[in-house]
Formats: structure tokens, C-alpha cells, sequence
């Protein structure tokens, strides 16, 4: 395997960030991390027409067209590239040193498993979700089916495979059968998301168009039923004194909900984000099968006191003291907002351990670093032609 300075990485996601995910938004931080030390970096993902794409002159972007209807029939994000790009992506398939997709159950992701285990190429999977307990019995039949002959046949034969939190090994680490994981949490800009800031929380409130005098709840997020969109519904209804904002976009529109105790902010770029999280006496997040995702990791660092189900609190071990719960798949929700409201001062005395916990465990600089180890472990494990281990049950 080539030096880190020699290295060829080609990294697939569903999207690019535009999109608006969190899976989108770490493989383009990974690329400018991989970039800043003299890797040579490309990304293959869906280009959403009439999207705009920041520029990234440290890395290449290889668009991807596809159909979408999946996700405009049921929410769930999953483009099927279509043929008219697959030269450009075949030509990236072949220049890479390692070829490293984000979850196992996409389209882009299973074409590139499969080349990379034709030509015996060092292969890396991060898997940062698993089972999605939707109440949709379609739903969880299509995703089971997905999971079943898509996921676990890359899980068992990948050269390795790091999962996104605890709780996502625990659920599928028994896949690898003595293979190699690891479990490898995404870093968070520390400059951008942090508790300190000169601004009072009251003046930042005010700019914010918040009342000051009111409890703020926030929601970050995909508008979408595994997000929990509909538990937030109820839980704002039951709960008027409290100022609900939600910030993200998706099928479900919370403006037809009529509530005016809900702020509907609109996307924000990081530095405003950061604003909304510091000004937020808690995060709320009644999300199922969502592992330990990014928002929640920079809603800490700016040391905001987070509400999550259980599952998402078995998503990372070290931090689960610091979180909040709302019960397994966020049934007491609304009870604990309720009960969370009334002691706002105790929920601020948590912002100092929030951040400081966030602060020490997570950065980019040591999640790029986790990677640089678990290539070198693939190529070995490539080149051992360990990875031939048959498709399938």
C-alpha cells in the first residue's frame, strides 16, 4: 500500500451534501481532511439537479445522475445511479488505491463492493446505521430484505469495517465473524460547534428572533417519520409554553401543523447552526435507527443537553451518562420534555460536562487518523486475500 502522501482514495456516499444528511456531510469532511495531508481524494455520489455544490479545489467530485422515486414514495433516501455515468465512475474504481463507501445498503455501494471484490482491491465499509424499526410493515420488509442481501453479504466479506458507534456493533459486529472492526466516531469542527462564545444566551436568543423569557427546544434533522417528526408533533401540542425550532428540510412539513409555539428556521450554514444549538436548552432527537449521528455530536459540543431514545444512547458508551432519554424507541417522549421544561436551570448546569466530554473525544483530526489505520488494515487483509469470503448466508 502506497505512503499516506501517495495515496489514491475514492469515497462513495448516496449524496453529496447538498442533500442535506449527515452520512453526506462526514464523507465531505473526510475528503478535506484527506486532502489537507496530500492524499489524493475523489467522491462519487448522487449530483441532485439544480443543486449548488460548495467548491472543493483539494478534491475531485464524480457526480452521479439516478432515479429517486424511492424516496419520494416513502421518505427513505436511496438513489439508483443510472448507466450514463458509470464510465466516469468505473475510471475512479480503477485509479483508487482503496475504495471506502459510507453504508452498506446503497446502490453506489454495492456497485463498488463488487469491483473491488473482482479485482481484489482493498475495500473499507462504514456502517452507521442498522435495523430501522419504522412502524411501516412494508417498510421494515423492504429494508429487512435489503439488509439481508445487501448489508450483510458486504459486512462479512468487507477488508474492514468501522461502525459508527457502540450500539451499531453490538447489533451487526457478529457478521465478521473474527474480521476486522473497529468502532470509529465521526470527529466534529471544534472551531465551528463549541460552547464558548461572548455573546449572553439572552442577546443571542433575541437575534435569533427566540423570546428569551421561553424554554427552547431544537430539533436538527431530516423532516422524516424515523426522525421522529410525528413524537415532536404530539409533544408540541401537549407543551405550549415551550418554543419548538426545526431546522432541516424533507416530505414531512411542519408548517401544516398550524402551532405557533413551532420556528421553522430553514437550513443553516455551520455557523449559524452552531448559533441555534447554543441558544437551545435542549436537543431533542426521538429518532429510531439512527446509531450516533453527527448532529448530535455538534448539539454537544456546544454543550447542549440532548433528549434521545435509548437505542441512540447506546450508540456511544462514554457519552451516555451525559445524555438524556426519552425511553426505548422515544415512547416517553413527551413526559420527559414536559418534566425537562420545568427544571431549565438544571438543564444548564449540564452545558459545562456536555462540551467538555465533546470536546475531548471527538475531532476530525483523529477520525481522519482512524481511517489512515483501518486502509492499511484492508490493504493487508486484501493483498492476504482474506476478503473471498462467499456472498451471502
Amino acid at each position: 500500500m502506497p505512503d499516506a502522501g501517495a495515496l489514491k482514495v475514492l469515497l462513495l456516499s448516496h449524496f453529496f451534501e447538498s442533500h442535506g444528511g449527515g452520512i453526506e456531510l462526514v464523507a465531505r469532511r473526510l475528503a478535506r481532511e484527506f486532502a489537507g495531508r496530500g492524499i489524493d481524494v475523489r467522491w462519487a455520489a448522487t449530483a441532485e439537479p439544480g443543486a449548488a455544490l460548495a467548491p472543493d479545489p483539494d478534491f475531485r467530485r464524480v457526480p452521479m445522475h439516478s432515479f429517486n422515486l424511492i424516496e419520494r414514495a416513502s421518505g427513505f433516501p436511496y438513489p439508483i445511479w443510472t448507466p450514463t455515468r458509470y464510465p466516469a465512475l468505473l475510471a475512479s474504481l480503477r485509479w483508487a488505491d482503496v475504495i471506502h463507501v459510507q453504508d452498506a445498503i446503497y446502490f453506489g455501494s454495492q456497485l463498488a463492493w463488487r469491483y473491488a471484490r473482482a479485482k481484489k482491491k482493498p475495500f473499507v465499509l462504514s456502517q452507521h446505521v442498522g435495523a430501522i424499526p419504522v412502524p411501516s410493515r412494508l417498510y421494515r420488509a423492504m429494508h429487512g430484505v435489503a439488509m439481508r442481501y445487501f448489508s450483510e453479504p458486504m459486512l462479512r466479506s468487507a477488508d474492514a469495517v468501522a461502525f459508527g458507534g457502540d450500539g451499531i456493533r453490538a447489533e451487526l459486529g457478529f457478521l465478521r465473524n473474527g474480521g476486522a472492526t473497529r468502532v470509529i466516531y465521526n470527529g466534529v469542527d471544534l472551531e465551528t460547534f463549541h460552547a464558548g462564545g461572548v455573546e449572553p444566551a439572552e442577546a443571542l436568543r433575541r437575534r435569533l428572533g427566540l423570546d428569551p423569557e421561553k424554554p427552547v427546544f431544537l430539533f436538527v434533522g431530516r423532516f422524516s417519520p424515523k426522525k421522529g417528526l410525528e413524537k415532536i408533533r404530539e409533544a408540541a401540542t401537549a407543551i405550549p409554553g415551550v418554543v419548538w425550532a426545526l431546522i432541516g428540510s424533507g416530505r414531512t412539513d411542519p408548517s401544516g401543523w398550524n402551532l405557533p409555539n413551532v420556528v421553522l428556521p430553514g437550513r443553516q450554514a455551520p455557523a449559524s447552526l452552531a448559533d441555534w444549538y447554543r441558544a437551545a436548552d435542549l436537543f431533542v432527537l426521538p429518532s429510531i435507527g439512527e446509531g450516533f449521528p453527527l448532529v448530535l455530536q455538534e448539539a454537544m459540543a456546544c454543550g447542549t443537553p440532548c433528549l434521545v431514545t435509548e437505542e441512540t444512547r447506546a450508540g456511544c458508551l462514554s457519552a451516555r451518562p451525559h445524555l438524556l432519554s426519552a425511553g426505548p424507541g422515544s415512547r416517553d417522549f413527551t413526559a420527559r420534555c414536559d418534566e425537562l421544561r420545568r427544571d431549565v436551570p438544571a438543564l444548564r448546569r449540564m452545558r459545562s460536562g456536555v462540551a467538555a466530554l465533546a470536546a475531548a473525544a471527538w475531532s476530525w483530526r483523529r477520525c481522519a487518523d482512524e481511517y489512515l489505520e483501518i486502509y492499511a488494515d484492508a490493504a493487508a487483509r486484501a493483498g492476504a486475500g482474506d476478503s473471498e469470503v462467499p456472498p451471502g448466508r
